[in-house]
């Protein structure tokens, strides 16, 4: 039995690094490198070498082809990692993991390859369980968003709903994702994710509303309320800054910030009285704002200066894109530049005609 035990870890050993020692003493070696370099063998050619002795009779040649290969093998590190994250980059990661593993075959011993790929592997990692996160929040969605039918067919049969097969699914359905959703929460809680955590403590109570009470979600529900009411605060900062900018100038760059900032009042939830004087008054300031341009661009048309008029009132529109006096004087402006341009060309002159209020 001991025999066969060392004979095993013998032949392990000339499998392996054994070979690599054998090798280096072949009297073709240098004929044998080129094969492999040819090949891209470069882990079995360079653990061949550093076997080889100084007195071998090809040593000189054999270094020189040494460094061949660590340049070959370096230029493989960087042309497989640049490529692997260009791969990553269009979430081609089955393409990007097949490469690492041919780069690693030809290459095993490489650090830098084996560090990339372990990058890549926590990465893809990252990269699926926000897929499965995102999932189970959109299945957490589809069973809220039908719970109202499975009402109606339990009011149809209230007796013995349970026997319609679509039922029993739904319910289980429903248990296991809101299940899934309270352990979403207190994982992403944990990570200090508080805004998957907040998605999913919401959308479990709304599947659920006796999670409302639920004494393992308090703790969220207090960090939840905490960085809302932050999130708040920032908001109304930068409403308070950028009416200050307003007031210094009425700049497009301005005007379109104050558009983005009452459009993104939805998601703060229920407003406060303060919030809410604070965005009314910023959505006066910007009318005032988008009226004091449209009027610099009506005497600029008036003067003549039509294209000028027509860049203002176009970048004015998507600012304020359901503005119908805003587009009848884009579109005349435009039907103006095109009969100008006509003119033009047949030799005639024609003076602008004046605006419609």
């Amino acid at each position: 039995m001991n025999f066969l035990r060392i004979l095993v870890i013998f032949s392990l050993t000339l499998s392996f690094t054994g070979c690599a020692y054998l090798h280096s003493f072949d009297s073709n070696l240098p004929e044998k490198i080129d094969q492999w370099i040819e090949e891209e063998q470069y882990g079995k050619a360079l653990d061949t070498l550093e076997h080889v002795r100084e007195d071998n009779r090809n040593y000189a040649l054999l270094m020189k082809q040494k460094a061949r290969i660590l340049s070959l093998a370096a230029k493989l590190e960087k042309e497989t990692i640049a490529r692997a994250r260009q791969l990553v980059a269009r979430n081609e990661w089955y393409n990007a993991s097949q490469l690492y593993q041919e780069a690693l075959r030809k290459y095993p011993d490489s650090e830098a390859l084996e560090n990339a790929y372990d990058d890549f592997i926590k990465k893809r990692q990252t990269y699926l369980a926000a897929l499965e996160t995102r999932l189970l929040i959109n299945k957490g969605n589809w069973l809220k968003q039908n719970a109202s039918i499975y009402s109606r067919v339990k009011a149809a049969l209230p007796d013995n709903y349970r026997s319609v097969d679509g039922i029993r699914d739904y319910e289980s359905d429903q248990r296991r994702t809101t299940q899934a959703l309270v352990e979403c929460a207190l994982t992403a809680d944990s990570a200090d994710n508080i805004n998957l955590a907040r998605q999913c403590v919401l959308l479990a109570e709304r599947l659920k509303p006796a999670l409302k009470q639920d004494p393992r979600l308090a703790s969220i529900r207090e960090r939840i309320g905490e960085a809302r009411e932050a999130r708040l605060t920032r908001y109304k900062n930068r409403i308070t800054d950028l009416m200050a900018e307003l007031r210094q100038g009425n700049s497009l760059d301005n005007l379109q910030r104050a558009r983005d900032r009452l459009q993104s009042s939805g998601q703060y939830g229920t407003l406060d009285d303060e919030t809410l004087e604070l965005l009314d008054n910023l959505r006066k300031r910007l009318q005032e704002g988008i009226n004091q341009r449209m009027e610099s661009a009506r005497r600029l048309y008036s003067q003549g200066k039509i294209q000028q008029a027509l860049q203002i009132w176009e970048s004015l529109h998507s600012i304020d894109p359901g503005n119908q006096q805003l587009e009848a004087h884009i579109e005349r402006a435009r039907r103006v530049l095109e009969k100008l341009q006509r003119l033009q060309q047949e030799g005639s002159v024609v003076s602008p005609p004046a605006l419609q209020n």
